[in-house]
């Protein structure tokens, strides 16, 4: 049970570590030191905002893309290694190929007793959008594979494996909604996802889940030049951290899942569970500038889950709420060391497991207080995309129900891209 706790708030907390930057105040005609090379790459740095789905356009969402992470404590230590790539490019003019890839490696325990999860998915997407008087909308569906293997080894020499294949599919629709005059948008989705999982080793197994889903997500459309041609102009002069500014950071989004699960056994005909699932997580950060290079920040996530057995009264419901104030400060200089900051916060939060059934509730609770503190990076490679590097500490506690703590700490590192508006 701690376990699972732990891992929760450590998905949370790294979750809302910083690493996608949005700001005010920028000027597009303003002189650049690089405007001699702006001279050539002048049509392809500019974007013109008429169709995010114009071809040669590419399309990422606001995502982490390498995390590391190492923690060690009363509860058994923990390495985890994951990197995720999502993207999409026009092919032609409304028509759209994608690749959303991840992969993720953890090492819990010791000698004496060690868990390896190794994962990865490999999915591949067809989108096809339209833009009409500013209105867009398009509609898309991924399919792909992938794979989860655990591994459980002890001293004693006793190893075990399970492996999970997994075939998802899915479709959406879609609509961008531009903010400001950059290339960034608001997307809420709507759409149908279908998942199914066989265990490697019993063919008989089988679990499906399948329902719909609404989510909303910050990301952007950009053509190569927009990513590559340009330079950074220099921090302070373009406002990026100056009183005032306000920085929305990663990550920023709402999900929402409904849908049925049904998990069987000998093909169904021995045994079987058929189940109704809610999920949801809502996580939103924000920085604002409230003297040139000095910001508060604040981030906050509520996510959970409720499962319902069908046919009986048996249910399950979890939740998380995490908070975390946060302050950060820029290197109070001109030129591109203004990019170097350094934060550090306090946040609270609590989960809760309850299950139902007969007429009677177990419930268990846990308390989380974090300390954190690093230092970050942003790199701007054009005025409003960036690549983002961060390292940070953080120790935990968590307070079960009886009132016992349990005190683990490490290092996160991350890297990420940004953009800004």
């Amino acid at each position: 049970m701690r376990k699972s706790v732990l891992f929760s708030y450590c998905f949370a907390i790294a979750m809302l570590s910083p690493v996608y930057v949005f700001s005010q105040d920028y000027d597009p005609n303003q002189p650049s030191a690089f405007d001699w090379l702006d001279e050539e790459n002048d049509e392809s740095t500019t974007f013109d905002g008429n169709s995010p789905f114009s071809q040669g356009n590419w399309n990422f969402k606001l995502k982490r893309n390498i995390k590391y992470s190492t923690f060690s404590g009363d509860d058994p230590d923990d390495d985890d290694l994951g990197a995720h790539l999502y993207t999409k490019y026009f092919v032609a003019e409304g028509f759209g190929i994608g690749l959303n890839l991840a992969y993720g490696n953890e090492k819990i325990g010791d000698e004496s007793s060690m868990q390896k999860v190794s994962e990865y998915s490999l999915q591949a997407g067809l989108t096809y959008g339209k833009s009409f008087n500013g209105f867009n909308v398009f509609v898309e569906g991924w399919g792909g594979i992938g794979s989860e293997k655990n591994t459980y080894s002890y001293s004693g020499g006793t190893d075990s494996e399970q492996t999970t294949n997994r075939l998802k599919f899915s479709g959406a629709l879609g609509f961008p909604i531009r903010l400001g005059e950059n290339p960034i948008y608001f997307t809420p989705r709507i759409g149908y996802s279908y998942l199914i999982e066989t265990d490697k080793d019993d063919e008989n197994y089988e679990y499906i889940e399948s329902g719909p889903f609404l989510n909303a997500k910050l990301e952007f459309y950009m053509g190569c030049g927009d990513m590559f041609c340009a330079y950074d102009d220099g921090p302070m002069d373009d406002g990026r951290y100056e009183q005032g500014a306000n920085h929305f950071v990663f990550p920023t989004f709402v999900n929402l899942k409904l849908g049925n699960a049904k998990e069987s056994y000998d093909g169904g005909e021995n045994y079987g569970n058929e189940n109704s699932i809610t999920k949801y997580n809502i996580t939103l950060s924000d920085y604002q500038y409230f003297v040139n290079n000095l910001a508060f920040g604040l981030s906050g996530t509520v996510r959970g889950d409720m499962t319902e057995v069908k046919d009986s009264d048996y249910k399950t419901t979890n939740t998380t709420f995490f908070v975390m104030p946060m302050l950060r400060g820029n290197l109070p200089v001109y030129g591109f060391m203004n990019n170097l900051f350094i934060e550090g916060g306090y946040g609270l939060g609590s989960s809760k497991s309850t299950t139902d059934f007969s007429g009677s509730t177990t419930e268990f609770k846990n308390d989380v207080s974090v300390i954190k503190g690093g230092i970050g990076l942003n790199y701007f490679a054009y005025r409003n995309f960036a690549f983002s590097l961060g390292v940070h500490y953080q120790q935990e506690t968590v307070k079960d129900d009886n009132d016992v703590e349990y005190k683990n700490s490490g290092i996160i590192g991350s890297i990420g891209a940004a953009v800004r508006f």
